[in-house]
């Protein structure tokens, strides 16, 4: 068993204000899942039925079986064991969902702890709609500071199904989809280190201004010499994007959200910076990484 401690609370903090993270991306992996081809069968599809009705009842939500039954989304993990697979050797295991996993049989973070070398401690971070990744990344940060863990493992689920009912202007996923991400913990101030923005309470019409600021002083900070690609996320609204930002940057996968545009961490290489927006919660974040050199 492993005991910890929260990690230490951060310096005060100027609101806006970009967060070093001593980070250095070291590996990434991404994949689009197709509908799961096993049946779950009529008895495992009563149970999950039970169950999530009398979850969502108690926020007084419909729960619509044939929605599950339609899909056949892929569950954590199943995603998690594909994509990850016996390695890497890591410390920690940040996992980041939009929406919770429909399938509660087996824990993505557990199967993880139990398969990966080195049994790495393992949670998880929810309730910040597309901008989950951008915390997950952050609050691992704060505890691979805090704690000998040399290299760290953030994770993002999407999946298709969400079998009750939503609010009018609730996004929810279309796609079965995971990104892993390896990280390397570096000195504070190494050149390497990921940096990072996190504004809430933005609102929509607030969105242009703010992401114009934050590219402006990141401007500031990035060798004019070295390109750097900008890659907006589908939660940010069209006209928000600068005109400085070429618009054929703006990549919208076809229903991610907590995956968001965390996929293009796997192509290419140099330096990224990749924006998202959450519109239900206010939450903009932006997060400048160094892609590692293709092998």
């Amino acid at each position: 068993m492993h005991v910890t401690t929260p990690p230490p609370l951060a310096g005060r903090r100027v609101p806006g204000a970009p967060v070093v993270l001593p980070l250095r991306l070291a590996e990434a992996r991404w994949r689009i899942f197709p509908p799961a081809d096993d049946e779950l069968g009529p008895a495992l599809y009563d149970q999950i039925d039970r169950y999530l009705g009398d979850l969502v009842v108690n926020y007084g939500r419909a729960y619509r079986p044939e929605v599950l039954r339609d899909a056949r989304p892929v569950s954590f993990a199943a995603m998690a064991a594909q994509i990850v697979g016996d390695g890497p050797s890591v410390d920690l295991v940040v996992l980041a969902h939009a929406k919770p996993d429909v399938d509660p049989r087996l824990s993505a973070g557990c199967l993880l702890t139990e398969t990966l070398p080195g049994a790495p401690v393992a949670f998880a971070v929810s309730e910040q709609g597309r901008v989950a990744m951008f915390t997950a990344l952050r609050v691992a940060s704060a505890y691979a500071a805090s704690e000998p863990f040399a290299r760290v493992l953030v994770m993002a689920f999407d999946q298709r199904a969400v079998p009750w009912q939503v609010a009018e202007r609730e996004a929810v996923p279309g796609i079965d989809a995971a990104v892993a991400l390896v990280f390397d913990r570096v000195p504070p101030g190494d050149p390497g280190g990921v940096l990072l923005w996190q504004h809430n309470g933005v609102a929509p019409d607030a969105v242009g201004d703010r992401l114009a600021a934050d590219l402006a002083e990141l401007a500031g900070r990035t060798n004019p010499t070295c390109p750097v690609r900008v890659l907006a996320g589908p939660g940010v609204p069209p006209d928000a994007l600068p005109p400085s930002l070429d618009r054929s940057d703006a990549v919208s996968w076809a229903g991610p959200m907590a995956t968001s545009v965390w996929p293009a961490a796997a192509t290419g290489a140099g330096p990224l910076v990749l924006v998202e927006y959450d519109d239900r919660f206010g939450y903009l974040s932006l997060c400048r990484l160094d892609l590692p050199d293709a092998a």
